[in-house]
């Protein structure tokens, strides 16, 4: 993974995002279809595995072909030194970041065991996967055009509501449908994980409206900031975590937990980094708002809708056909809401 961030910061400095988001597909669609055709297999935990360590191997194997580089391999303290100076940062602010983003995993893991941490990662595996190809790849692409635009607040905004416009029914029609889509893909015996992609869904409105804060503190030259949003973040997910804990609530309980502190994490870090770059409070919070009705009224409003027209719904029990009807009403969903 290492060795990857460095070839990948080589394709970002010589701008090359195309090959960035492509290889971002790529590796998503690789190490989805395995762990999903393991997963049908009945391979159990080892799917999951699997599946996370195809990405990383790939991933090395295709970005090492991108860049025409061969490290020499050897050490300097000094070079050490001046890297530590411009990084120590946003190291620890990547650790940070990493913490708080396994905090679904860890919750279940501590409280309830690997089960529920199965369970769990089950219930995300989709989302993760729709993350790396739709919201991740657009992370170097938003920072090279807020540091060329001469309004980038204007332009932060209308990135934000292109992406979220994009982002939020799919994340909405897969928490509406979850039942459907976990007993087609992953079989009745992971029926518990129901309940969790449902709850889980919610988690895009706060993550997707302050994945890229940190591209606009760079913007304006307070990269300091970056640290402050994770750790922000970091202490309120955990306090999210310890409360789950102390009150000793159940599984489902503990993720809605959890996505509260991840909604009042996110408006925390909008109105901190607002003040700082002098953005729109205001204008900020309304787009939350209206975002997270968005999510809402697509989330609900489909469901209820197709249950209205699916007329013989109750007499189909066959999960693939359960799972066509579903899919061809979601992609006309999608189709009519696309920008």
């Amino acid at each position: 993974v290492s060795i990857c961030g460095f070839y990948q910061g080589v394709l970002e400095r010589t701008h090359n995002f195309k090959q960035l988001a492509l290889r971002n597909v790529f590796i998503s669609f690789v190490s989805g279809v395995a762990g999903i055709t393991l997963a049908l297999m009945e391979y159990g935990i080892f799917a999951l595995v699997a599946s996370r360590l195809i990405g990383p191997l790939v991933n090395l194997i295709v970005i090492r072909n991108l860049v025409a580089f061969s490290p020499t391999f050897t050490f300097d303290v000094e070079i050490v030194r001046e890297i530590w100076q411009f990084g120590g940062r946003l190291t620890f602010s990547q650790f940070f970041n990493f913490s708080s983003g396994r905090i679904f995993e860890l919750t279940a893991m501590f409280m309830f065991g690997p089960i529920a941490m199965a369970l769990t990662d089950i219930a995300r595996k989709i989302y993760i996967t729709l993350n790396a190809v739709l919201i991740t790849p657009l992370n170097p692409v938003s920072l090279s055009y807020l540091s060329k635009s001469s309004e980038p607040r204007k332009l932060y905004f209308r990135f934000l509501l292109l992406v979220c416009s994009v982002v939020f029914p799919a994340f909405a029609l897969i928490s509406a449908f979850s039942d459907i889509i976990i007993q087609f893909i992953f079989g009745s015996k992971w029926e518990s994980s129901i309940e969790l992609m449902t709850i889980l869904g919610w988690a895009i409105v706060p993550q997707l409206l302050t994945w890229y804060l940190h591209n606009l503190c760079i913007r304006f030259n307070r990269p300091d900031s970056v640290l402050w949003l994770h750790v922000i973040n970091f202490s309120m997910v955990f306090t999210g975590m310890a409360a789950a804990v102390i009150i000793d609530v159940s599984l489902v309980d503990s993720m809605w937990m959890l996505v509260a502190a991840l909604f009042l994490s996110s408006i925390l870090r909008l109105v901190y980094v607002a003040l700082i770059v002098h953005l729109s409070i205001f204008r900020l919070l309304v787009l939350y708002f209206i975002s997270a009705a968005y999510f809402a009224l697509v989330h609900f409003l489909s469901r209820m809708l197709f249950e209205s027209f699916a007329l013989e719904w109750p007499a189909i029990n066959d999960p693939s056909q359960q799972f066509y009807w579903a899919f061809m009403y979601c992609s006309l969903v999608m189709l009519a809401l696309s920008p």
